[in-house]
């Protein structure tokens, strides 16, 4: 409504302000059409000639007087051609040709015709003039020219009436005008004072919007840290409903009763996981943190995989499940495949969910794109309720279901992070739905078609020889945790916050690797972590939290190996303790004159360049760092040439090695390793080739450090 009152005003100031200027540009015209009147050399002319009659009769009297004085031919023809000048000028007055200031003039009426009879007793003594007749035609000259006196003057005051009504005339128009002007200033003060006056309810409306936005913002952040933290607190003791539930599960001479009980707790646990992990990546996309990780899919193990999860739901519920993958779809594919597994999840396990008869269809396809690129296409339809179109705004809003929805359970959460998954994998999330006649989804994403698969190496699902640091400040968690890892033959240390952590290492050198929370008093887990690499412990670690997994920036600064979300299942723990600590040493090789040029041979046999990037840091950073990890194995080589048992010589090689393992010093790894592998033993040679193979370390470090020679390599 006001905006409507405000269009108006201006509309109506518009119309005020054109007709205001039309009618100023009329009367500017016309004014400046009565000052020409007056102004042309004609206008000017005329008004002349109309008012020189006086003078030519003055020229005639002055021609009488010279003749009379002097009655030559000469003074005679100038009586006579003054005379007919001044009878020229009365025959215009008698016959109209200044109309304007002779007609309807009584003066001129009553007067001019003494004059125009004067002309007519004149004109023939003119013609014949003599000397005896001046008297005479000066005698009546001199009665008529007070009636030519009258007509002058009366010619005078009509013009000067005239001259006067033009001046009043203009001086109305220029009243006129600056009326129209002061008009035109009211109505523009008018509409500056409203337009300054909407200009601040605006400027108002806006600021409130502005804080109703922050406020709504505020209040979202709050709720996703809200969702965060209790998804967070319940991820925590959800790892110990789940980690004891399996434990109980494998412990021999279970009831059968409850192995059932058992399972429904597992399987419950697994869902409330799955509902969890939905609010905390909501949470990530939400707070900017969400990232892809990309990994090679094998499509015919994908669609084996989905037949075998939702082919037994299908047909309990008594549905027919087709899944068909086009013939061209590639075999492997880079994605990442956790995010389109979940797409797909998702939308199957919805189409099972909301039919109660016919086919739910699931068809895998692709179209080729540029630079080796394909854009993968899964269809899932179903035969069940439908969406009606009412409903279908809030597919893809989070927390929002519709009404069929509401009875079939669920966060609302699955298609809202389907579409935000598939729209950050370079597609989109659509659908079409027809009440009563089911439902089909459209997922698209981009992949890379691979022309071999990764090979992973095996992961021992033992942990032999294995000393962890367990650092986790929930008693109950750590109990747990500590009776996974030692049921898959590892030693475990315990600490309950960061500060401990750090003690137990300096006093406990055969540590060789690290289970970490993140959320911990006194010191956290990523500060825990950078305190020990700053201390030049390199040991493998993995960040066990229940809250969001840290960004790739903060992966890389701190070095962090390994990753596992709460809650997780035993065999989680134990293959994710076994990856990271597997691929440090499996990345280290030992590096002979055979396998590289011997221009590289220098450095890259006391410096293995790959070190900076499995740990995550910069050239200059690890050059630090490493040299901290070289001065402690300085250290360690001190002890040994001290001779002490061969026990704490084992234990001191074995230490020494992890250090050189980590911060790239294979060839220093290589000695420190047969010293361990004897058992303790060892020579003197040993130790003194020890030392020297240190000296050259240092340097190819130091020549790192500083030229940046070995950077590591980009993905």
């Amino acid at each position: 409504m006001y905006n409507f009152k405000y269009r108006t005003l201006c509309i109506a100031t518009v119309a005020i302000l054109a007709a205001a200027f039309a009618l100023i540009l009329s009367y500017e015209l016309k004014a400046q059409a009565i000052l020409k009147e007056f102004n042309t050399p004609e206008q000017q002319k005329k008004l002349r000639d109309a008012r020189s009659a006086n003078k030519e009769y003055s020229f005639f009297e002055r021609a009488l007087t010279d003749y009379q004085d002097n009655p030559s031919d000469e003074n005679r023809a100038k009586v006579q051609s003054s005379y007919a000048i001044f009878a020229s000028r009365i025959n215009d007055y008698q016959s109209g040709a200044f109309p304007s200031l002779s007609n309807n003039n009584p003066q001129v009426a009553k007067h001019l015709p003494p004059i125009v009879k004067w002309l007519e007793l004149t004109t023939p003594k003119i013609n014949k003039l003599s000397p005896e007749q001046i008297d005479a035609i000066t005698t009546s000259a001199d009665r008529m020219s007070p009636n030519l006196r009258q007509v002058v003057n009366a010619l005078d005051a009509r013009y000067s009436q005239i001259l006067d009504a033009k001046k009043n005339k203009v001086m109305g128009l220029l009243k006129d005008r600056t009326a129209l002007n002061v008009v035109l200033l009211g109505v523009m003060l008018i509409f500056s004072f409203v337009t300054l006056r909407t200009l601040w309810r605006n400027q108002k409306t806006l600021l409130q919007l502005k804080e109703a936005e922050q406020k709504a913002q505020t209040a979202n952040q709050a709720k996703s840290h809200f969702l965060a933290s209790i998804s967070h607190e319940m991820r925590t003791p959800l790892t110990t409903i789940l980690g004891y539930a399996e434990l109980m599960k494998k412990m021999d001479h279970q009831p059968q009763i409850e192995q059932k009980y058992l399972e429904h707790i597992i399987h419950a646990s697994h869902h409330l996981q799955t509902l969890l992990g939905n609010v905390l990546d909501m949470s990530k996309i939400e707070a900017g943190h969400f990232v892809l990780n990309e990994s090679t899919l094998d499509t015919s193990l994908f669609i084996n995989e989905l037949q075998g999860m939702f082919g037994p739901l299908a047909e309990k519920k008594g549905l027919t499940l087709i899944i068909a993958a086009d013939p061209q779809l590639p075999a492997l594919v880079a994605l990442d495949a956790v995010k389109w597994r979940q797409i797909l999840l998702n939308l199957l396990s919805n189409a099972i969910k909301f039919s109660d008869a016919g086919e739910v269809r699931c068809t895998l396809s692709c179209k080729p794109r540029q630079n080796n690129q394909v854009e993968l296409i899964a269809i899932v339809s179903d035969q069940g309720l439908g969406i009606s179109p009412a409903e279908a705004p809030m597919v893809f809003s989070p927390f929002e279901q519709t009404q069929s929805g509401l009875f079939k359970g669920g966060t609302g959460l699955g298609l809202a992070l389907s579409k935000e998954f598939a729209q950050k994998m370079g597609g989109n999330l659509s659908f079409t739905s027809q009440v009563f006649a089911g439902s089909t989804f459209t997922a698209t994403a981009l992949a890379t078609i691979q022309t071999h698969a990764q090979i992973e190496p095996r992961i021992n699902s033992q942990l032999n020889g294995l000393v962890i640091l367990l650092v986790e400040d929930q008693d109950i968690n750590r109990e747990l945790m500590r009776q996974i890892l030692c049921n898959a033959n590892a030693t475990v240390l315990e600490a309950e916050h960061g500060k401990k952590a750090l003690d137990i290492l300096a006093q406990n050198p055969q540590v060789n690797a690290m289970v970490i929370d993140r959320n911990m008093p006194e010191l956290d887990g990523i500060a825990t972590i950078e305190a020990m690499r700053l201390q030049g412990h390199f040991l493998p670690t993995l960040m066990v939290s229940a809250g969001l997994q840290p960004s790739s920036e903060e992966i890389q600064r701190i070095g962090l190996n390994g990753w596992l979300g709460k809650p997780f299942t035993e065999s989680e723990l134990i293959d994710s303790v076994a990856r990271i600590t597997q691929s440090v040493h499996s990345q280290y090789q030992a590096i002979t004159h055979d396998e590289i040029a011997a221009d590289e041979f220098e450095s890259s046999r006391y410096f293995n360049p790959e070190a900076p990037h499995r740990l995550g840091f910069s050239a200059e950073r690890f050059a630090a760092l490493s040299q901290k990890g070289l001065h402690r194995i300085d250290e360690i080589l001190s002890q040994l040439a001290q001779r002490p048992d061969a026990a704490e010589c084992c234990r001191l090689a074995h230490s020494g090695k992890g250090i050189a393992l980590q911060i790239g010093a294979d060839r220093i790894a290589q000695l420190l390793e047969q010293i361990e592998i004897a058992e303790g033993q060892f020579h003197t040679e040993q130790l003194s080739e020890l030392v020297a193979e240190m000296k050259i370390t240092h340097l190819a470090v130091q020549d790192f450090g500083q030229h940046s020679q070995f950077l590591p390599p980009s993905r």
